[in-house]
């Protein structure tokens, strides 16, 4: 698994589309922290002249002798740190993007993870099934040669028979869940020729986790990845607030004017500053709108909280009480099942057990060992989701 996660990692296209994301909110950011730019403007340009024109000195050559104009640079000033506030808020999104993409890379490894775990279980059922439907095969064989000496009922032969087409049934439907799998983490890893035969699968253990849920609860609401995000768009809408509290007060705007043959004097400079009047215009409105929007977000915050708390609560005990079931399974090592069905069919052949007796024994080896491996996959799936309500990563199968 772990050399799948690293191809994962090197080849997904959700994960390189999302980095590219990451690089879109830094830019934003960049240009955020970017000033104003400056205005120029020049008016009062005169092509022509009548009889009134009074003369100047000339500017450069045989130009400005009758011209007038105006030059004027304004540059805008935002006031109580309006500037500093959206950067600060471009930060936070940056951030929450970074939060967002650690998400996105976690789901899709527990689900990378998951379609291992079916594929690794799935192999153990289908080797059950197929020693089953070997065993059974030899005897629909042996039943149909008696079957036809008038030696064993046509009845008899038929159950076996009915028995094998249910066993062909769930090897069916097992190798298409199977492939479904497959075909996942082919997408996951974008190794179109990958194989089950390319695949190692370790022995089933079970993993540690500690014997109270008291401290999980703690570490989830640190590192949860819905919780990080909210508490970042909490910050962000109080930033927000921030800011559109700042936009009530005015900005200014300073200007440097040039004028030449327009006024008094021929070549005048001047300075100027510009502000507007919050006469009816305080942005009540939007601050307003922004706290409300604060009160809401905080709301959210307690209410993922509390969700959480109670997920991992439901995980955790689901979690303990498929370990309790799985430690008390019999630990010794006991016959493969050919070699079980084996003996059961010996005795049948010998007329020491009846079909009836073989079959049920034969079904409720089979159910039980299905039985197991669901059990199994149900302990690696809760262990994985409660990774991602912690926030972190694990290994999967343990050596």
């Amino acid at each position: 698994m772990e050399a799948l996660e690293a191809t994962f990692l090197k080849n997904n296209l959700r994960i390189l589309a999302a980095r590219y994301e990451i690089g879109q909110a830094e830019a934003k950011l960049a240009q955020e922290r970017v000033w104003p730019n400056p205005s120029l403007s020049l008016d009062n340009v005169n092509l022509w002249s009548n009889s009134t024109v009074e003369e100047q000195p000339l500017l450069f050559g045989k130009f400005g002798k009758k011209q007038q104009f105006g030059l004027e640079l304004e540059q805008l000033i935002e006031t109580a740190g309006k500037r500093k506030k959206r950067v600060a808020i471009r930060q936070t999104e940056l951030d929450a993007q970074a939060i967002s993409f650690e998400e996105l890379l976690w789901s899709l490894k527990y689900e990378l993870r998951i379609a291992y775990y079916q594929l690794a279980l799935s192999k153990q059922e289908l080797r059950l099934l197929e020693e089953s439907m070997e065993s059974f095969t030899q005897l629909r064989d042996l039943y149909a040669k008696q079957a036809a000496k008038l030696h064993v009922s046509s009845a008899a032969y038929y159950r076996i028979q009915s028995e094998l087409l249910s066993i062909e049934k769930e090897v069916f439907t097992l190798r298409s869940k199977e492939q479904e799998a497959l075909s996942q983490l082919k997408v996951l890893t974008r190794m179109a020729n990958l194989s089950i035969a390319d695949m190692q699968f370790p022995k089933f253990q079970l993993k540690s986790i500690p014997k109270s849920y008291d401290h999980l609860i703690s570490l989830a609401k640190d590192q949860n990845f819905q919780i990080k995000l909210q508490e970042k768009t909490l910050i962000k809408s109080e930033q927000e607030f921030q800011l559109e509290k700042a936009n009530a007060k005015p900005d200014l705007t300073t200007s440097v004017a040039f004028e030449r043959g327009g006024n008094i004097m021929q070549n005048f400079v001047g300075i100027g500053v510009k502000v507007d009047l919050p006469l009816f215009n305080r942005n009540k409105g939007n601050i307003k709108a922004t706290k409300n929007q604060v009160d809401q977000e905080t709301a959210q915050k307690l209410y993922l909280e509390q969700e959480l708390e109670v997920q991992i609560v439901h995980v955790y005990q689901e979690l303990t009480r498929l370990e309790k079931l799985i430690l008390s399974w019999d630990d010794q090592e006991t016959e493969s099942g050919q070699d079980l069905l084996s003996k059961f069919r010996k005795q049948l052949t010998e007329h020491q057990i009846t079909l009836l007796e073989y079959l049920d024994f034969a079904q409720a080896y089979q159910n039980a060992q299905q039985a197991k491996f669901g059990i199994q996959e149900n302990y690696l799936q809760r262990y994985e989701e409660l990774q991602f309500l912690l926030g972190s990563g694990t290994q999967g199968y343990e050596n």
